[in-house]
């Protein structure tokens, strides 16, 4: 038995059984990038303490397990991004219709600029 309105039901108004998922995939998200990025600092960290250059950084990348998770971090610092900024609109953006318009707005940005990063860093590793 449910408590809603068959009107509510066609506004979508109430729950949608959506948020232990939401909040779960921002942890996991949080939990990913302590690794990831304690990784990447290392790497620099080492990389510059010797006083690397660029195109050594370059051969860094090139490796196959370097280019991969430098991928996972990007791709993973993204979607969390993107997760924890879709969160501030849904609770301080009331008008449904410009919350709408912003969610989809961030996904295509998000979507967008970690696509390129990718790609840039694909570029490195298959061309140089």
């Amino acid at each position: 038995m449910t408590f809603r309105t068959p009107i509510a039901v066609l506004k979508s108004r109430g729950s949608s059984k959506e948020g232990a998922r939401a909040w779960m995939s921002l942890r996991l998200s949080s939990i990913a990038l302590i690794p990831l990025c304690l990784w990447f600092l290392c790497a620099l960290v080492c990389h510059f303490a010797e006083g690397a250059s660029h195109a050594e950084l370059l051969t860094w990348l090139k490796k196959p397990h370097n280019a991969f998770f430098t991928i996972l971090l990007i791709v993973t610092s993204y979607y969390h991004g993107f997760l924890g900024s879709k969160e501030i609109v849904e609770d301080y953006v009331h008008c449904s219709c410009l919350k709408h318009v912003a969610i989809i707005g961030k996904q295509l940005f998000y979507t967008f600029i970690a696509a390129a990063t990718v790609f840039a860093v694909l570029s490195i590793y298959f061309k140089g």
